[in-house]
């Protein structure tokens, strides 16, 4: 159909002139949108994605280690390691890293480019909100910093043995597991929240 000849709607409209409009064309719909708004849209969803893939992927890899792990063959100092790994990494990486910094700050980034996109910021969402370019330098020596820190990290586990290898990776399994949900909640909850719609980064 032509789009003169379905109901028009626009992000403005109410449920009820959603309602009105499609029963005077019953044909269809046509949802308007400002091209800078979907721009928006388009680099807060290649950002979100992007990362949501990122936490998601490492997740898979320690994954396949952590389930290997039978705490039945595990003597006392072992498992006594595996619950002190466990509650670390849950507080150190799940709550500390996720819940009360990245998340929180890579959403505020995210709704940033969401509200004042550009070509540049669409494309780099994933860098943006995750404090590689456009931040402050402090923010830049954190993001550098942890990103080193996390392949060095890779490094020397892997040269591990089980069953230390798999309660090392368990610990890391709990911690991006928390960090994954804490950054689609931070998202969710600051997009639902329109009074803080406007936050910078």
């Amino acid at each position: 159909h032509h789009v003169n000849d379905v109901a028009q709607i626009t992000e403005q409209d109410s449920i009820s002139d959603c309602a009105t409009k499609m029963t005077e064309k019953p044909l269809g719909a046509a949802l308007l949108l400002d091209s800078n708004k979907l721009l928006g849209i388009v680099g807060y969803t290649w950002g979100f994605i992007t990362i949501s893939y990122f936490i998601l992927h490492g997740l898979s890899c320690v994954f396949t280690y952590a389930i290997e792990l039978n705490i039945n063959d595990l003597n006392w100092y072992e498992l006594t390691s595996l619950i002190i790994i466990v509650i670390l990494f849950a507080y150190s990486e799940g709550y500390k890293g996720f819940q009360k910094s990245f998340s929180p700050r890579t959403a505020r980034r995210l709704n940033s480019i969401m509200l004042k996109p550009t070509i540049f910021r669409v494309i780099f969402s994933p860098l943006i909100s995750m404090g590689f370019i456009e931040s402050s330098r402090k923010l830049k020596y954190i993001s550098y910093g942890i990103t080193i820190m996390i392949i060095t990290f890779i490094i020397l586990i892997e040269n591990l043995s089980n069953p230390w290898r798999a309660i090392i990776d368990f610990g890391v399994l709990i911690g991006l597991g928390w960090g994954l949900i804490s950054f689609w909640l931070s998202c969710f909850k600051l997009l639902l929240n329109k009074e803080h719609s406007n936050l910078s980064y």
